[in-house]
């Protein structure tokens, strides 16, 4: 896994480049190392090293309830992992992870054990261009600003929404243990090609061409207790469209409802379920998130 994280977890499409720079900028701020417990072996010529990882985290999404008047409140393990690693010898090295991500999210207490980081897949019809910047300007041993910028063209598949332009930056300040960041993430979609497309295809794409867009910004702080092994993450969140938090994150496959978070389209009418359109208001959203490696 990079600095910047590429999760389709609570929502996200795993084929967009990724936005959420706010984790990735957090790492960022604290030397890059590792905890891990060495188990013994019979033997000097391998190691075996255990890794144990909990990341509750507390949500609160702003016109998240069932009938979109209320916020709604989740708190659930967003993480829970278990990592084993090591070398055989001096040519070979391993490492294997097991999660289970979002346990307790939407009252959801199912066990979804699966394997992290050890996958296959194909993509096809799929075309991506990024640059970034990074910039690490260090004052002295206990403070340093930070500055990121990733911008991106993506070409996802004949006939999606998710064909565009974004791109993402974030700033932050690290003093000591504290560390203030914003952050701001913006997508496009370049609309609905017909070449190549399908007629099924096609009306699917026009029917979302704008489920994509995304205008998200983000404030969060960032308490390091031990570096990146106890850290604590509180972000507050302004999502327009497409987005991790917000009611854009409520989806019935995960939540059994979609919100009823917009305005009727005429007094006394009904409230409508939430859409991504960026012709929608804003929603506001608050992260707690406290990440410890045991």
């Amino acid at each position: 896994m990079g600095l910047i994280e590429q999760e389709a977890l609570d929502g996200e499409c795993p084929m967009k480049v990724p936005s959420r720079l706010v984790l990735g900028l957090a790492l960022l701020f604290a030397p890059v190392s590792s905890y891990a417990i060495s188990i013994p072996l019979p033997t000097t010529e391998a190691t075996l090293n255990l890794d144990l990882q909990l990341q509750p985290q507390f949500v609160l999404n702003e016109a998240g309830t069932p009938d979109g008047r209320d916020p709604s409140y989740d708190l659930f393990l967003r993480r829970a992992r278990i990592a084993l690693g090591g070398n055989v010898g001096q040519n070979f090295s391993y490492f294997f992870q097991l999660d289970s991500p979002n346990f307790g999210k939407f009252s959801n207490f199912a066990g979804r054990l699966l394997v992290q980081d050890a996958w296959f897949g194909i993509l096809t019809n799929l075309r991506v261009f990024s640059a970034g910047l990074y910039l690490d300007l260090p004052s002295s041993e206990q403070s340093e600003l930070v500055v990121e910028a990733t911008g991106y063209l993506n070409g996802n598949g004949t006939g999606s929404p998710n064909n565009g332009a974004g791109f993402a930056a974030a700033a932050g300040y690290r003093f000591g243990f504290i560390a203030p960041y914003v952050a701001y993430d913006f997508f496009e979609s370049f609309g609905c090609s017909g070449a190549g497309a399908t007629a099924s295809e096609l009306a699917a794409c026009e029917a979302n061409v704008d489920s994509a867009n995304s205008r998200n910004l983000k404030a969060g702080l960032n308490l390091f207790f031990n570096k990146n092994l106890n850290h604590v993450n509180i972000e507050f969140g302004i999502n327009h469209g497409f987005s991790a938090y917000g009611p854009s994150s409520i989806t019935a496959p995960a939540a059994g409802y979609v919100p009823a978070s917009l305005d009727p389209l005429s007094p006394g009418g009904p409230r409508r379920p939430f859409t991504n359109s960026l012709t929608n208001s804003n929603f506001k959203s608050l992260v707690v998130q406290w990440t410890m490696y045991l």
